[in-house]
Order: C-alpha cells, then structure tokens, then sequence
C-alpha cells in the first residue's frame, strides 16, 4: 500500500515539473519574440500611452484643427536626432514637447527630456533631441499644447523604435544542380531580430577562369519594396532556360527596414548542365 502510494506521488510531482517546464518554455518563446513596429503605429497611440486625443481644436485631422507638423517616427538608429516642428505659432499657448520612453505594450517608464515652448514666442514651436543610445528600445514623441490653466487641449503622438542593429538573412536554392530549361527557386529566410526590406532585383555571374564574372540576362526589375519580418519567407523564381552550362551564383540586397545602411550581400551558388 505504501509502495503504490509513493508511486502515485511521484507521478503528481513529475507531472507538476512537466508543467512547469512547459509553462515556462512557452514564457521564455513570448519573451523572445521580437518587437516589431507596426506599419499604422501612430494609430490609437493615446489609448495605448494614456496620453490625450488628438481633438481637433489645433491639429489638423478629421475633426478639424489648422496646424501641422513635421516630426520624427518610425526605426531609428542608436543616438540618431529626432524632432518636432509645427507649421504655424500659436499665440497665447504653450505647446509642451516630450521625449518618453515606453516599454513594448506602449506604456511609459520614464520622461527623458522636455520642452515647453512659451505663450510669447513669435516663431514657429519646435523641438530637437538625441535619442539614447539604448538598442532594442521603445520611445514615444508627443506634442501638447496648453490651455492657460495648464489643460491639455490636443496633442500630437509619434512613437521612435532603435531596433537591435544586425539582421540574419540566409539565401538558399531548392536544388545545387539545373538543366537549362528548368527555373530556380531561390528562398529568403529573415532570422531576425528586425525587419528586413528587399526588392525583385538581383544580379547574375558566372564563374570563368578562377574568377567572377557578371552574366547578362536581360531583365528589367520593377522597384516595388518587399518587408520580410523575422521568422518569414521570401520565394522567388529565376528562369535560366537556354544558359551556358558552367557555374553561377545569385547575388541579391537586404537591408534593415528603414535603416538602409544596416544591409548584407547574399548569393547562392549553382551549376547549369546541358539538358541530356
């Protein structure tokens, strides 16, 4: 009786540590997914912030309002300037400026910097900063402007991602050998942790006499923008119908989402065979 007793414990607390090991992988798989900012990330930024509305009264949207702005959103490199500048004055109003940083649900940690343009200023309000030089981090840019006792009457939200700055893309081929009249499958897996852009366009060469040469194949590439986020899949075809047997490789550009320095070279290399 004891003996069976034991063993039903044992099996409660193996299973119990089964659990835990499962809860906690699939803790540890949230946490690891990276942040990605979505392409309409102004869109609800004061419910997400817990900062005001955008009314009206002064900016211009939907509602109403005459003042617009210039003001910095999107990826961002470490340290990079950000700003704020609004289209007209506005007498008799004090427009406050703020730097916040948030953390990945949008809630706010702390004020980095502000600025309270005054009531008397004749110019245009305005703002300029520098962004910390944290990666991976998540920031908030708001325009307020003040009524007399201090009271929000609208408000201008723009959010700033710094990215963790590398990207992991891995170009592979669905074969290594081709007749030439086959078409290559070349695929484009992003490793993360950003966003990658790309286009159609890639390049050709072929290996003659222990070097590289660029081959010819006569096509025009439209310019369209493809966004590949992490843990995705490009597929595009090549058609190499009535190509020299011999060696080539595939030459294609990817670089970071709107941080167009951060880019890598990728190629792939294949053998062309005359069709038996």
């Amino acid at each position: 009786m004891h003996q069976i007793i034991l063993l039903l414990l044992l099996c409660s607390a193996l299973t119990h540590a089964d659990i835990s090991r499962s809860e906690e992988t699939e803790i540890i798989q949230q946490t690891d997914q990276p942040f990605i900012l979505p392409y309409n990330y102004v869109e609800n930024l004061d419910t997400k912030t817990g900062y005001g509305p955008k009314t009206g009264k002064w900016f211009t949207n939907d509602k109403g309002g005459h003042i617009d702005s210039s003001i910095t959103g999107g990826y961002k490199k470490p340290g990079s300037n950000i700003s704020a500048v609004l289209s007209d004055p506005i007498p008799d109003k004090n427009v406050r400026f703020r730097l916040t940083k948030l953390d990945k649900t949008y809630k706010p940690i702390a004020v980095l910097d502000e600025k309270i343009n005054s009531k008397d200023a004749v110019d245009r309000p305005g703002y300029s900063g520098r962004l910390p030089q944290d990666q991976d981090a998540l920031y908030l840019l708001s325009v307020e402007i003040l009524s007399a006792s201090g009271e929000v009457e609208d408000t201008m939200l723009t959010v700033v991602y710094v990215p963790i700055q590398e990207i992991n893309p891995v170009m592979s081929l669905d074969k290594r050998q081709y007749t030439n009249q086959e078409t290559v499958t070349l695929k484009i897996r992003n490793n993360g942790p950003a966003v990658i852009t790309l286009g159609h366009r890639y390049k050709v060469q072929k290996y003659n006499l222990n070097d590289w040469e660029d081959y010819p194949i006569g096509i025009f590439f439209t310019m369209e923008g493809i966004l590949l986020e992490p843990g995705k899949d490009y597929e595009q075809k090549v058609s190499i119908t009535d190509w020299a047997p011999g060696k080539y490789r595939i030459i294609k550009e990817v670089s970071m989402w709107d941080i167009y320095d951060i880019k890598e070279t990728l190629t792939a290399e294949f053998e062309v065979v005359s069709r038996g």
